[in-house]
């Protein structure tokens, strides 16, 4: 019985001793749950570690495939030389993402934000989907070509600092979107949603508005 007993710790110790030593090179989806509070910092090459409050012992994260999954209380600095080989983060529960200290490239991403997640990002690249909903908060600045937003139930986008040739969205609920477009805006919002617009006239607006959606010029 000892010797099992033995042999069943030892097998936990490589399960979990091997998982702090995962190859995160390959990581392209991040997803961060739980009460999880990840800032994401520029650094030569994909890696994790605890913030300045904690040890390593306190970090909860897997890797599986190339999926990212950080968790539990973990406070995590996640350092990436860039975006470009990122394709999705997500958000979710009481997630906290912060990564707006410095400006992060990315060729196509789609960000998920969701339950009562909170993220704030700096960004500049071509193509951007925003998936929000419940009672999510995502706020980004910088540039990108092409913006799709998304946003139902209680979801608060803040994107007057993040500057798009074109935007499509679709809102609805009780959701809340600000919006800063050179060239177009167009979609569809239906409930009670409300859409804030700058940095195109009105005649560049393409929206079919239902029920007690509103829109409105962005007052600076």
């Amino acid at each position: 019985m000892k010797k099992f007993s033995v042999i069943f710790l030892g097998l936990l110790f490589v399960a979990f001793g091997c998982q702090k030593k995962a190859d995160l090179s390959k990581v392209t989806n991040i997803i961060i749950t739980n009460n999880a509070d990840v800032k994401i910092v520029r650094g030569d090459k994909v890696m994790i570690a605890s913030d300045d409050k904690k040890d390593d012992d306190s970090l909860s994260y897997t890797v599986v495939g190339n999926v990212l999954t950080i968790s539990g209380n973990s406070d995590a600095v996640l350092y990436l030389p860039d975006l470009t080989n990122i394709g999705s983060i997500t958000v979710s529960m009481n997630g906290d993402l912060e990564a707006d200290d410095d400006n992060f490239s990315f060729d196509s991403l789609l960000i998920t934000v969701v339950g009562e997640g909170d993220a704030s990002l700096q960004l500049t690249g071509k193509t951007l989907i925003l998936n929000l909903k419940d009672d999510a908060d995502l706020k980004i600045k910088g540039n990108s070509n092409y913006v799709g937003l998304t946003a139902s139930g209680n979801a608060d986008y803040d994107g007057k600092d993040l500057v798009a040739k074109d935007y499509l969205v679709n809102l609805s609920g009780n959701s809340e979107a600000h919006v800063n477009a050179t060239n177009s805006i167009s979609g569809e919002l239906s409930d009670y949603a409300d859409l804030y617009y700058q940095g195109i006239d009105a005649s560049a607006l393409n929206l079919v508005v239902h029920d007690s959606a509103q829109v409105h010029e962005e007052n600076n």
